[in-house]
């Protein structure tokens, strides 16, 4: 019964994910956003700190992570660089993991038919471009969740998450379900 709680009954509950207010449509003060991120006891493990600039041409939001306080981890510092285009689709990203054994940065630039990505972990270099599909799913997830006015503790939602790993091995299932 303990498995069938940890692993089927929260996909079972998931509902539809809350709608959320685009990052470009917020009033001023609402663009820099700072968010707690709770562990299931709801001991504070990290914080989020999102900034959203949007002009005429571009939306380029910006995201600092900080994760402490997790025994399987030392202390990490995720910094992530979005660039949306006017009508929504992600142009480029860049992401930044510091804190771990090695750095970690992954890097993607969209040419319309494909996005071109970069995986750099220490001194290995991994390049890989992502077909239509893929890439189109990689900006509906990056999409920042900087106001959800509907949103309550508790709340779960599915979404369809790339694994990054099977993309550069080729192996296994690009898309997994999250909760």
């Amino acid at each position: 019964s303990a498995l069938f709680v940890r692993d089927i009954l929260p996909s079972w509950r998931a509902g539809q994910p809350p709608p959320a207010v685009a990052a470009d449509r917020l009033p001023e003060p609402r663009r820099n956003t700072q968010a707690g991120i709770f562990d299931p006891q709801g001991r504070r493990i990290g914080t989020n700190w999102v900034q959203c600039i949007a002009s005429h041409a571009l939306t380029v939001v910006k995201s600092t992570t900080v994760i402490e306080g997790l025994d399987v981890l030392p202390p990490l510092r995720i910094v992530t660089s979005l660039t949306f285009r006017p009508d929504g689709i992600l142009d480029e990203f860049e992401m930044r993991m510091f804190g771990a054994p090695i750095e970690i940065t992954l890097r993607g630039e969209n040419y319309e038919s494909d996005f071109a990505c970069e995986l750099k972990a220490g001194k290995i270099l991994h390049r890989w471009r992502m077909d239509a599909e893929t890439s189109r799913v990689l900006s509906e997830g990056f999409k920042p969740f900087n106001h959800l006015p509907e949103l309550y503790v508790g709340q779960s939602w599915q979404v369809r998450v790339i694994n990054p790993l099977s993309v550069v091995t080729g192996r296994g299932g690009r898309f997994e379900r999250a909760i």
